[in-house]
């Protein structure tokens, strides 16, 4: 058969004395009172322990009163002393406590409510300040670090923004230096072309060694978009008659006409 609320409240103060022991006190009965009563207890929480014991810097009595429909109904909460915490702090746990127990009406709660109470013990569980001063100093001492890590953060950004720059313009005068000492080959070639006596020139079919040294290097570069064409390229077109553009481009006669006035 199905419990009581009396029982399921009988039941759940017994489990709560065996697990917290003396932090767990029954508010004294209104005098003249007789029978039983819903629960009306105060537990003395302290912060949750981890792996490692720490001193407990804050702790706070929750004072819970539940009515008789408890669990059907979310017991009154409230905080009766604390250590360690801001008001602020304060009603900013007693608003989630609330919250929380109207997810778990219908359930028996109160142990997890002070479950949520020391985690949250837990996580401001640190020294207080023994005067104004120490708590003032202590804060200037916070701004201080958080400004020299934001000015760190904005150092190493511009570091990295300047060695990028760097090496683009590294990159980019290997490119000109290529393009230069390209450009140096081909006009080699040229003067020593025009050097040579005419009866000694002969067409020079070559590659493109700009085109061709840009494209092995894998650089990105406006001269991979030259022609492939330009590989039978050759500057002068030579023909049997010889290297003069008379010859090339005139018939020369071997009598000139009598004119008009002949």
């Amino acid at each position: 058969a199905d419990e009581s609320i009396q029982e399921r409240q009988d039941n759940e103060l017994e489990a709560l004395k065996a697990i917290y022991g003396d932090q767990l006190v029954e508010t004294p009965r209104p005098k003249g009172t007789k029978g039983w009563r819903a629960l009306d207890i105060v537990l003395s929480l302290r912060p949750q322990q981890g792996s490692v014991l720490q001193e407990a810097h804050t702790w706070l009595d929750l004072h819970i009163v539940c009515d008789n429909d408890y669990p059907n109904m979310v017991p009154k909460i409230t905080v009766v002393k604390s250590k360690g915490l801001a008001t602020q702090q304060l009603h900013t746990l007693v608003r989630d406590l609330n919250m929380t127990a109207e997810t778990l009406k219908g359930e028996v709660m109160i142990f997890e409510l002070a479950t949520m109470v020391q985690t949250f013990l837990h996580q401001y569980n640190r020294p207080g300040f023994r005067s104004l001063y120490d708590e003032m100093f202590s804060r200037q001492l916070k701004k201080q670090q958080k400004e020299e890590e934001q000015k760190k953060v904005l150092e190493d950004k511009t570091r990295q923004e300047v060695l990028l720059e760097m090496q683009n313009k590294k990159e980019a005068l290997k490119k000109e230096l290529r393009w230069r000492r390209n450009s140096e080959m081909v006009k080699e070639e040229e003067d020593d072309f025009l050097s040579r006596p005419q009866t000694e020139r002969q067409p020079v079919a070559r590659k493109p060694l700009l085109t061709a040294d840009l494209l092995e290097s894998g650089d990105s570069y406006e001269m991979k978009q030259v022609d492939s064409s330009l590989d039978d390229f050759s500057p002068w077109t030579v023909s049997p008659k010889g290297v003069s553009r008379l010859e090339n481009e005139f018939e020369v006669l071997q009598f000139l006409g009598k004119g008009a006035f002949g």
